[in-house]
């Protein structure tokens, strides 16, 4: 009976060279971008903790610049700039076409600019807590600089008709409506208060592990992965996470989720090559995203850190670096010989 041969991964260990290419070693990345949300996956806020604290900035012009360091296990919430209610439960999204809900309090993505730039983060909250005591709400932002601004209005007139008010209590001059943008996000902690707004244009959102965290991992919406996330929102879309990690500690996540951790070693084994050489292969496939690979079986099954065990873990430190190639080329999976069985 003829039947079509599934096991590709072995099929291919045994007609082609398994090899760590040391010598190609500086063509290929170190690091690979795993979707986590993104399209209509993409979810309107994230929680994100660490149990030794969080550091979080953005990134543009290949580097990191920190913003705001969060000294505590306990999760910041950080949600699209967007239309939403708050309510004794918690905070969900409205549509503004449909009207404002009446139960709650309403929040929307238009601001108010009070003065200019100022120096740091701390000037920034210093500013905005001697202003709370005239009853003017404020929160610290960062848009291509430190600033204070105020409220969460649901569109250009509201903002514009508090104007006077503000300026009044405040005694500052200088106030200026801030609208809609399809970039920036809030930065809440766990009691919902405001640590930071964030306007998008320098960079894209990172939540990093501060370095004492050990292993070097964070919570993202309850689940666990190794090094950091970045958070990026486009047009007409809610956020896209991207877990961004080295390609080694990714395998950790991959491999168990898709061999048996209690399989033989050696089978454990061609598993890690044939799913390191999957990723190389596939380095980029998402680049309209802003990343490589997804976490589901589009790509191959990414479980992270909860997913780890120490036999896949042992084959992938023991196989680390091969990939399966012929003639220094990627083997075409797709044109595999069939074997009779």
């Amino acid at each position: 009976m003829e039947k079509k041969f599934f096991s590709a991964v072995l099929i291919l260990l045994i007609l082609f060279c398994v090899s760590d290419f040391n010598s190609l070693a500086a063509s290929y990345p170190d690091t690979v971008r795993v979707g986590l949300n993104y399209g209509s996956d993409a979810v309107s806020s994230v929680q994100v903790n660490a149990e030794k604290g969080l550091n979080i900035g953005y990134y543009g012009n290949n580097t990191f610049t920190l913003l705001y360091q969060h000294n505590s296990n306990k999760p910041v919430i950080i949600r699209k700039d967007g239309y939403f209610i708050r309510t004794e439960n918690g905070i969900a999204e409205y549509s503004p076409t449909e009207g404002i809900p009446s139960a709650g309090q309403a929040m929307g993505p238009w601001h108010l600019k009070i003065g200019g730039t100022v120096a740091d983060y701390d000037t920034a909250k210093s500013i905005a807590e001697t202003y709370n005591k005239s009853g003017i709400i404020t929160y610290v932002a960062y848009d291509g600089g430190w600033q204070v601004w105020a409220g969460f209005y649901p569109d250009k007139k509201s903002a514009e008709n508090d104007i006077p008010v503000v300026r009044e209590r405040l005694g500052v001059a200088d106030i200026s409506v801030l609208p809609e943008t399809s970039k920036r996000l809030v930065i809440y902690d766990s009691a919902f208060n405001v640590i930071l707004l964030y306007g998008g244009e320098n960079g894209y959102l990172q939540v990093h592990p501060k370095p004492e965290n050990n292993p070097y991992i964070l919570t993202v919406n309850g689940k666990r992965y190794r090094n950091y996330i970045e958070i990026r929102r486009y047009t007409d879309s809610d956020l896209t996470l991207i877990n961004i990690l080295n390609i080694e500690e990714y395998l950790y996540g991959v491999v168990p989720s898709e061999i048996e951790a209690d399989a033989p070693i050696e089978a454990i084994k061609a598993q890690a090559v044939a799913a390191r050489t999957y990723t190389y292969q596939n380095i980029g496939k998402y680049e309209k995203w802003g990343f490589d690979l997804t976490d589901t079986v589009s790509s191959q099954v990414y479980n992270g850190y909860d997913a780890e065990r120490p036999a896949t873990n042992r084959a992938v430190d023991e196989t680390r670096g091969q990939k399966i190639m012929y003639n220094a080329s990627w083997p075409r999976f797709s044109t595999l010989p069939q074997a009779e069985v």
